[in-house]
């Protein structure tokens, strides 16, 4: 499903955020990417999204050379990958409904079909009643259920999540990554990115360790 061969990304002053990875993440997995802050998680993540692009090596996305991919076939990649951002990228002059609403209003869905996956996707993350309000008004374990929900909504085979229960307490922690796990039990391939390892080991999955940019 994902493949990393060989590949490394350096940045502006020879900063090495990846150094020379090769592994295979395969489709229905359940992965944890684990390591302290500024390891390469999030680095890790983009390469899969073309969000960056690889200094050397390739990767590949369900079969696909996503390091050279086209600019312009790029959203027609990210219709496949849901995304949880670290910090949710929610447009808050819009409500809840309509921050979910939008990733299939931007590919042309039709209204009644956005309503019906709408309402679907915020009853997974029980914030159906929320549904009225802006971001502003939830919680910040709310604000994540949010996100999920936008990076559900198109049932994509791949998500991905950067640190999503980092500011959460034990209970909400729980909520979040049983979402994710249903998301698993239905067929998707999903990664989290975390420096929590015990809460890694806690959930279990295949537990992927990097350090200074190298998979251990």
């Amino acid at each position: 499903m994902i493949e990393f061969r060989y590949l490394s990304k350096v940045y502006d002053r020879g900063i090495r955020a990846l150094n020379n990875i090769t592994l295979k993440i395969e489709r229905g997995e359940f992965v944890f990417l684990v390591g302290l802050s500024g390891a390469g998680k999030t680095t890790f993540l983009r390469m899969i999204y073309a969000d960056e692009r690889p200094t050397s090596g390739f990767v590949y996305v369900a079969g696909k050379d996503v390091g050279n991919i086209p600019r312009r076939n790029i959203p027609y990649l990210r219709r496949q990958i849901g995304i949880v951002f670290q910090d949710f990228k929610l447009l808050y002059s819009k409500t809840v409904f309509e921050n979910v609403a939008f990733a299939l209003r931007v590919i042309g869905t039709k209204e009644a079909e956005v309503y019906k996956r709408t309402l679907k996707a915020l009853n997974i993350v029980e914030l159906t009643q929320k549904k009225s309000c802006f971001p502003y008004e939830l919680s910040g374990g709310e604000q994540q259920r949010v996100a999920i929900a936008r990076a559900i909504i198109n049932d994509p085979p791949i998500l991905l999540s950067d640190e999503p229960t980092g500011n959460l307490d034990a209970q909400l922690t729980n909520g979040i990554i049983n979402l994710f796990l249903n998301a698993n039990e239905q067929g998707t391939t999903v990664i989290i990115a975390t420096h929590d390892l015990e809460l890694a080991r806690r959930y279990g999955g295949r537990i992927i360790h990097i350090a200074n940019g190298e998979i251990l």
